[in-house]
């Protein structure tokens, strides 16, 4: 159960709220699938006045190629005990999400394989490739697309 006893306690991103736009936008936590604490917090019930994504034209939606391909964040973030970390990819490649400690060393692999064009997303639950329990700290994320990397950092909180 959630902490808030099922009200809401993550924002839900809506995409533009003064312009009365309640879609939702794509890294939502109450995008289908998406919410960090299980199906149960967001898929039985109708969250934004219309489907997932800001531009009504569909621009932002999952079956429209993105412009580039790029890591869109995590969330939550702190996090305890897991989060997930959306990515899109605009054209189809070899793709591997990784994550990192300080030091460098990687912790643990959430994806190493060929994915289409697209959006993704992928949980980390805050344990070592190994299946060990790491430590509250910042780690990094890194996506690595046939050769492009872009890193962000999360902050794990036990």
């Amino acid at each position: 159960m959630s902490p808030a006893g099922y009200n809401f306690y993550l924002d839900p991103l809506f995409c533009d709220l003064a312009g009365d736009n309640y879609r939702l936008e794509m890294d939502s936590p109450c995008y289908p699938g998406s919410h960090p604490e299980g199906s149960w917090a967001c898929e039985h019930q109708r969250i934004g006045g219309e489907d997932p994504g800001c531009n009504p034209a569909g621009a932002d939606d999952p079956d429209v190629a993105p412009a580039v391909s790029r890591l869109l964040g995590n969330r939550p973030n702190p996090f305890h005990p897991s989060t997930t970390i959306f990515f899109e990819l605009a054209s189809p490649g070899h793709t591997v999400l990784r994550v990192f400690d300080v030091a460098g060393r990687e912790i643990s692999t959430l994806e190493n394989r060929l994915l289409t064009t697209g959006r993704y997303h992928r949980t980390w639950n805050g344990r070592s490739n190994e299946g060990l329990i790491v430590p509250s700290g910042v780690y990094f994320y890194q996506l690595n697309v046939d050769g492009t990397k872009e890193t962000k950092q999360m902050v794990l909180s036990r």
